[in-house]
């Protein structure tokens, strides 16, 4: 099997706590794919091979529109922060196979 990848799209217009979305991201990411039942079960398989053999991210920007539109796919967790008023600042995705091709076209973030 390819390399999976996680990808972990945040919010370009947020003014500050990028690198916590990442961090919470992660986490919440692996709390939910790790034990839910609710992603299905091709997903859960998908995320237990990520996990063991690749733990690979790709960390990129959107835009408030693009963010928008990714909850769209399935399989994903959205990250909220309590000091920005609980808005939403990153969207974390299940690692998979095959990405659509607009996941692609997405900067990478500059850390």
């Amino acid at each position: 099997m390819k390399h999976l990848k996680m990808y972990i799209c945040i919010k370009q217009s947020i003014p500050s706590h990028k690198c916590l979305g990442i961090a919470h991201g992660v986490l919440m990411a692996h709390l939910k794919f790790g034990a839910d039942d609710t992603i299905s079960f091709a997903m859960g398989k998908f995320y237990r091979e990520w996990l063991k053999n690749s733990f690979r991210k790709v960390i990129v920007e959107v835009s408030d529109i693009e963010f928008e539109s990714l909850k769209y796919y399935k399989d994903y967790v959205v990250v909220t922060e309590s000091a920005l008023n609980n808005q939403e600042i990153a969207i974390i995705f299940c690692p998979r196979p095959e990405w659509p091709e607009i996941f692609k076209s997405f900067s990478l973030m500059k850390l």
